[in-house]
């Protein structure tokens, strides 16, 4: 056993090492801890008695004291020994005013010297961990290298049989949840309500860059051949040579042992310095993991996911691993037959990050965890805090050498609706000419084309096929007996009424689609149908997404995948109203689509998007989603079909869709999983040739890469309404005077929210290196700074005067220049 006790001192200042040095000298003398290291300035920070295998030692720093026992049958024997040594130190310490107490985090961290002992392996550590900064902002390291420094742990190793080692991996990994509840006892910060925050340092530091490192396994062994594989793929990042440490960056096992050089540094005692060296067979015991369960050197199990536990509780932990590993096999079956915890879908990762928070909420109860009071010796209290619930968080893994080399990677496909008019300026009264062909088809209405590009591996791709589809209709609007035009913009030219925008019609076994969108003219009327945009489809592509799920805890593939896209769904539903803002490009409208019979008016509506804005294409009510699965959100889908609020779930009329492939219906979603998210909000932009900008996709693409690396967030339902209102706020003209709705935080104007979203998005993607990312976001991010540089200011002022007119001008020399 071991256990790392904080060393405080009493009168709120920093620990004062002569008298830690004093303290350790007369403890040895009295133990006769005659084994014994020194650090480089000869003051003792390990001994050790070689009759028991006891140890006195400071593991990292002069504020921690660790006491380590050899092997023993009896635990109460290893206890009676720590008695004897805890008493007789701590009666040393207070004699000078300080004391050891027993917690996850020491209470004084803030005053105290947070400086490594000096010597090579705690050299070589801290500058391991110092590593973090040469990633940049492109992983979500913590700033708190030193971490090691004031938190405390208490581990536990046993004897296990090598025929148990595989059912107790997998069982211990199960109990992982409970023990942070139960043992958790490492606040952070003044205002703490995570109560194992220890977790998060290892997790969030260089440690943590091969996810295999560190945390639960995340995977259930069958066989110990899949536990050594498990283990190759771990990483090194230290070995020793002629008694010096060599740092480099972590490399997994496979690429270590196959290299015939490895580079790196090593202390010289004034610098370091580089050095190359070859891998050695040897060099497996320098591996440092950090998982929960550990499998050690000298033929032990070790258990290392407790926080330091208060001292007259301090056996508890070892006592709890004991008692289970004595009874695992009826551990194993209990847990196997468990009905209140993982049937819910849950696995032990997240429940491991979720169960040690001061409050948890779920499925409307709460439930009160312990929480350490800090201005006490490690008593504990109950505590107040948020209500948060249990939330099951899939993110990339940006941290994977792999994932971010191929972050970007993905699939793309546009959908493009436009208006076919005449050359007065009236709406086209033709039938569809472009009858059974898959790419171009109708949306609402019989004049309205809806252009649909197949999956293609980019942007670039995307709207090249895109552009061709748009020449063969121009060539052949051009060729019509009466000669017709792509109307280029989002809101209409002249209506003379809602005859001029007639039903799609469809026959035979299609007849039913004529007959929904008469129900959805006689609800919405069918001027509002005549807003036509673009839709923008996108999935992640598959090797990366495999090769993240390999990193997961989640073990099935499809779950995994579908909970990656539902959080990224809800995150879009959060911050999406940043693509409507650069995007939107329909300030003004005809004076027809205001006062029936009033033609040739140019309007300004004050806003940039009509669609996108309240006067747009919305629903009665703002929709709410349950994100938690996909048979959830489905569920959410349909209630407000078999409530009556929707004919059916297309009538949802949401900037954001969840989509299988294949046959597009709820049905299909449900079964097959979600293949790729629909971003809806893009207004038609005449301002370029392909009615869309490239730089404007990958913007989109640019934001949900970013939000897919971020941790889950609880949307309640109040911010899901705010969010949709946040979309008609961003439609606004002038986004300094409309504010983004918090349900708690202060509004904030659209320009300021969206200068600092992009902000962070610059802050990301710096550390990661991209072509071009970087002039996208500057490109967006202009938007903000100078007004002038978005579209619906360009196009007010192009068309503010003879709208229709100048927009026939347009559309023609758009036809010229395609066919």
């Amino acid at each position: 056993m071991e256990f790392e006790l904080p060393i405080v001192n009493e009168k709120n200042e920093p620990v004062n090492f002569e008298v830690i040095y004093q303290a350790t000298d007369r403890f040895i003398d009295t133990f006769s801890f005659l084994n014994v290291s020194r650090d480089d300035n000869e003051h003792i920070y390990l001994a050790v008695d070689d009759k028991t295998g006891d140890g006195l030692s400071y593991d990292c720093s002069y504020n921690t004291l660790e006491f380590s026992f050899g092997k023993e049958e009896d635990m109460n024997v290893l206890y009676k020994r720590f008695c004897q040594y805890y008493t007789y130190i701590q009666k040393e310490l207070r004699k000078e005013g300080h004391m050891l107490t027993g917690m996850g985090i020491n209470p004084r961290y803030a005053v105290n010297q947070n400086v490594p002992v000096v010597s090579e392996r705690y050299r070589m550590l801290f500058h391991h961990l110092s590593f973090y900064k040469k990633y940049g902002n492109s992983i979500p390291f913590h700033s708190y290298p030193n971490f090691g420094l004031f938190s405390c742990a208490s581990q536990i190793q046993l004897d296990v049989e090598e025929e148990q080692v595989v059912p107790m991996l997998n069982t211990f990994t199960k109990l992982e949840p409970f023990k942070a509840l139960i043992l958790a006892n490492s606040l952070w910060g003044e205002n703490a309500e995570i109560l194992c925050s220890r977790d998060n340092f290892w997790r969030n530091s260089l440690h943590g860059l091969n996810r295999h490192n560190v945390d639960m396994y995340n995977v259930v062994f069958d066989t110990t051949d899949e536990i050594v594989r498990y283990i190759k793929s771990m990483s090194l990042y230290c070995v020793e040579r002629e008694g010096k440490y060599i740092n480099f960056p972590p490399v997994v096992f496979s690429k270590y042992f196959s290299s015939d050089r490895i580079k790196g540094e090593y202390f010289d005692g004034n610098r370091y310095r580089e050095i190359t060296f070859h891998p050695e067979i040897s060099d497996l015991q320098y591996l440092r993991s950090f998982k929960f369960e550990d499998l050690t050197f000298r033929g032990t199990v070790e258990f290392r996911s407790v926080c330091e536990q208060p001292v007259g509780e301090i056996m508890a932990s070892g006592a709890l691993h004991a008692g289970l590993m004595e009874n695992i096999g009826e551990l194993s079956e209990f847990l196997e037959k468990d009905t209140s915890i993982y049937h819910n879908g849950y696995n032990a990762s997240e429940l491991r990050r979720t169960f040690p928070q001061a409050f948890i909420w779920k499925g409307g109860e709460t439930f009160k965890s312990r929480q350490t009071d800090g201005r006490r010796n490690g008593e504990r209290k109950n505590t107040g805090g948020l209500h948060r619930r249990v939330w099951r968080n899939v993110m990339l893994h940006i941290e994977n050498e792999y994932i971010r080399e191929h972050l970007l990677d993905g699939a793309f496909g546009i959908e493009m609706e436009s208006l076919r008019v005449v050359g007065d300026g009236m709406l086209s009264q033709t039938a569809h000419p472009f009858p059974g062909d898959a790419h171009i088809v109708r949306d609402f209405s019989e004049n309205q084309t809806e252009i649909n590009t197949g999956v293609n591996e980019s942007i670039e791709a995307a709207i090249e096929e895109l552009k061709g589809h748009t020449r063969r209709i121009q060539e052949k609007l051009k060729a019509l007996p009466e000669p017709e035009l792509l109307w280029p913009f989002s809101n209409p030219p002249y209506i003379g009424g809602e005859k001029d925008v007639p039903i799609a019609q469809f026959d035979g076994k299609d007849a039913h689609k004529t007959a929904y969108r008469e129900y959805l003219s006689d609800k919405y009327g069918r001027y509002k149908m005549t807003f036509s945009g673009s839709h923008v489809n996108f999935s992640f592509s598959e090797d990366l997404l495999r090769a993240d799920f390999a990193l997961q805890s989640e073990p099935d593939f499809m779950k995994y995948k579908n909970k990656l896209y539902l959080e990224l769904a809800q995150k879009i539903a959060v911050y999406g109203w940043i693509l409507v803002a650069v995007t939107a490009a329909s300030p003004i409208v005809d004076s027809s689509f205001m006062e029936k019979g009033v033609y040739g008016k140019s309007v300004f509506t004050g806003l940039s998007s009509v669609r996108c804005s309240e006067l747009g294409y919305w629903n009665e009510f703002p929709p709410t989603f349950d994100y938690s699965d996909i048979d959830s959100y489905v569920n959410s889908i349909e209630k407000y079909v078999k409530n009556g609020l929707l004919k059916a779930p297309s009538e949802l009329y949401y900037p954001i869709r969840l989509k299988p492939a294949g046959e597009n219906n709820l049905i299909s979603l449900r079964k097959n999983g979600i293949d790729h998210i629909e971003l809806r909000m893009f207004d038609l932009n005449p301002l370029t040739g392909a009615g869309i900008d490239a730089r404007d996709v990958k913007f989109a693409q640019l934001l949900m890469v970013w939000l897919a690396t971020m941790p889950s967030w609880y949307v309640s339902k109040k911010d899901q309404v705010n969010a949709v209102q946040n979309f008609k706020n961003a439609a606004h003209y002038d986004l300094k005077t409309v504010k983004i709705a918090r349900t708690e935080k202060r509004a904030r104007s659209i320009v300021h929210e969206a200068l600092k979203v992009i902000g962070w998005m610059k802050e990301f993607y710096q550390g990661l290196k991209m072509d071009d990312v970087q002039q996208i976001l500057d490109f967006e991010y202009e938007k903000f700074v100078d007004p002038e540089k978005r579209y619906a200011w360009q196009v007010r002022k192009q068309y503010q005067e003879n709208y229709v007119e100048k927009g026939l001008v347009l559309a023609r020399q758009k036809q010229n220049m395609t066919v």
